[in-house]
């Protein structure tokens, strides 16, 4: 039995439109219904925090590359896509876990989707 690999994408886009991208590589298949789960689970359908789910944060990334650090600034990720894996993808990045426990940690924290848990917004 050949073992499938997923890749979830997520981006972080600051005040000045600023883009950072992630992925994820993750064992097991993406099916399409993976979209609209993850959706559902989001705020206004794309919008998470990483450190809630509990997967790398990019906006401090962000934050080095534009040196914008400001009050207008929030820890919302957008959540790009998730799909199966290229065969390059898989031997070039980290195995993060697994889909089913990504969706998983996605169901829990779906309920602590405020801005309050934002770095800039305990910061300020």
């Amino acid at each position: 039995m050949d073992l499938q690999f997923t890749v979830f994408e997520y981006l972080y886009r600051d005040s000045i439109n600023g883009k950072t991208t992630g992925q994820l590589l993750l064992e097991g298949t993406a099916f399409p219904e993976d979209v609209e789960a993850l959706e559902d689970l989001l705020e206004n359908r794309s919008l998470f925090f990483a450190e809630v789910v509990g997967i790398p944060p990019l906006s401090g990334e962000r934050w080095t590359i534009s040196n914008d650090i400001s009050d207008e600034n929030l820890d919302f990720h957008e959540f790009v896509g998730i799909r199966a894996a290229t065969v390059e993808e898989i031997l070039e990045l980290p195995l993060f876990g697994d889909r089913d426990s990504l969706i998983r940690k996605f169901e829990r924290a779906s309920r602590l989707w405020d801005s309050s848990y934002s770095s800039s917004a305990v910061s300020s």
